[in-house]
């Protein structure tokens, strides 16, 4: 989306936290070809910062990436259509939720940067 390739082992969903949307977070997961999210409930991604669900993908589910709500990337996420389905996804923001100890997330955080100087001709 952002025309940076990083391999990675998972797929990081940062989602709006009220119990109805949490159900239809896990019946949307519930979806993929092992249905392992079917046993959780709304109160499972309540209660933990992060869930991890091991499926054909692994899928980690967050109401808080680092120190950025749903609330905080959603202003100012982009948007792509995806078969006919709206997908948001963020640039600005994605780059402080890899403002962490991580050296991978450092790593992120330079490459993103340029990223964005490009798309801005600098």
């Amino acid at each position: 989306m952002h025309g940076l390739v990083r391999t990675t082992e998972d797929v990081d969903l940062l989602v709006e936290g009220s119990e109805e949307n949490l159900a239809k977070v896990i019946a949307a997961l519930s979806e993929m070809e092992d249905g392992a999210a079917k046993e959780l409930t709304p109160r499972d991604l309540l209660e933990n910062v992060i869930v991890k669900i091991a499926d054909e993908v692994e899928v980690d589910v967050s109401r808080s990436a680092w120190k950025i709500s749903y609330q905080d990337a959603i202003g100012s996420a982009l948007h792509v259509e995806i078969d006919g389905v709206d997908a948001p996804y963020v640039l600005k923001t994605l780059i402080a939720t890899k403002e962490t100890p991580r050296e991978q997330d450092r790593a992120d955080v330079v490459r993103l940067k340029r990223l964005i100087e490009q798309r801005q001709g600098k």
